[in-house]
């Protein structure tokens, strides 16, 4: 993606949440240098794009936000776990549209994953998604699932904890 895209992204997101009533937008200094989208040129350099992910959730709680709102799917999985350290929340701008639009309201079980907490209720709205959807899982694939999200650049909560429901989730049938 050229810079140019990523600005023109920026501006139609920003244009966007600021047709949102009630929504104040707080700009922040990002590091642009590995672009706006999370992964990219940056993951391969985890430790910088980790500090990037902790500048960006520390300026946002020094700002005074209560949210950091992504724009892309990679950014909310790499910073969805900062709510289990920072006093913020972590949403995608689809979803401050949706609930702007009264659609609003869908559980984000991944960032319950991320956070480490309600584990509970993510496994069971785990299980409920893979039966639904005929997908059947082993303890081989709960490993490499867990790998996948917690070897993610980005904050994140306890991966004991995800591996160990999962493991349990697998074992009950």
């Amino acid at each position: 993606m050229s810079i140019r895209a990523s600005a023109a992204t920026v501006a139609s997101i920003a244009r966007l949440m600021r047709a949102v009533p009630n929504l104040e937008l707080l700009e922040l200094e990002q590091d642009s240098g590995f672009s706006y989208a999370c992964g990219g040129q940056a993951a391969k350099f985890k430790d910088r794009e980790q500090a990037i992910h902790r500048r960006l959730a520390e300026g946002a709680v020094a700002a005074g936000a209560d949210t950091i709102v992504t724009m892309y799917h990679s950014c909310h999985r790499a910073l969805a776990g900062a709510e289990a350290i920072y006093p913020l929340k972590v949403v995608n701008f689809t979803d401050v549209i949706a609930e702007a639009l009264g659609r609003g309201g869908h559980p984000d079980y991944y960032r319950l994953y991320k956070a480490g907490g309600a584990m509970d209720e993510a496994v069971a709205a785990a299980r409920t998604f893979l039966t639904n959807n005929g997908v059947r899982i082993d303890e081989a694939s709960v490993q490499s699932l867990t790998a996948d999200i917690f070897n993610e650049t980005g904050l994140a909560g306890s991966r004991e904890a995800f591996a160990q429901a999962f493991t349990t989730m697998v074992r009950e049938g």
